[in-house]
């Protein structure tokens, strides 16, 4: 959710929007997974339904299983985190306490870890997991995350607030250690 505190300060901090952004896809997915079984019921004997029903269900796990795996980790790190993005330098608060404050020239290497359709078009086409993307800040003496479930758009982010070239990593998985 953005934040304008006031003319040159925008804070960042995850919504019930961001939420809903993300796993949309997944979401959707469900959907047509219950619309398609109450079809099967409708449509076909007990016993094809049921091979239908099981199918769907391997094939939501297979699609989705990992999007919420990774919903629930990107959640996990940045519950609690607040990103402020002043004109030269942003901080990183957690728990409303300032872990990091950074300005745009200690940034030495900045890594993106996204699908290749991500970085290629900054679109996540496939499966729902390839939406989830995070960006590594490095500095001297800290490595900084940043997952798109805080910051909707990490690329735009590496760009447009840093003096240096992002480094893209092609990651169809992007789990964050």
């Amino acid at each position: 959710m953005l934040e304008r505190l006031n003319d040159d300060i925008y804070s960042y901090k995850v919504s019930n929007k961001d939420h809903l952004r993300l796993s949309s896809t997944s979401l959707f997915y469900l959907f047509v997974f219950l619309i398609g079984t109450c079809a099967a019921f409708i449509f076909y004997p007990r016993k094809e339904a049921d091979l239908v029903t099981f199918t769907g269900i391997i094939l939501l796990l297979a699609f989705t299983g990992p999007a919420f795996y990774l919903h629930y980790v990107y959640f996990t790190k940045s519950q609690h985190q607040e990103l402020r993005l002043h004109d030269d330098f942003f901080e990183l608060f957690e728990e409303n306490v300032l872990k990091f404050k950074i300005r745009k020239k200690d940034a030495q290497n900045i890594h993106l870890f996204m699908s290749p359709t991500y970085i290629e078009s900054g679109i996540a086409r496939g499966v729902p997991f390839m939406e989830y993307n995070y960006m590594e800040i490095k500095t001297s003496t800290d490595t900084i995350q940043i997952n798109n479930l805080l910051y909707p758009d990490l690329k735009q982010l590496a760009l447009n607030y840093f003096d240096i070239t992002p480094i893209y990593h092609q990651s169809y998985f992007a789990n964050i250690e």
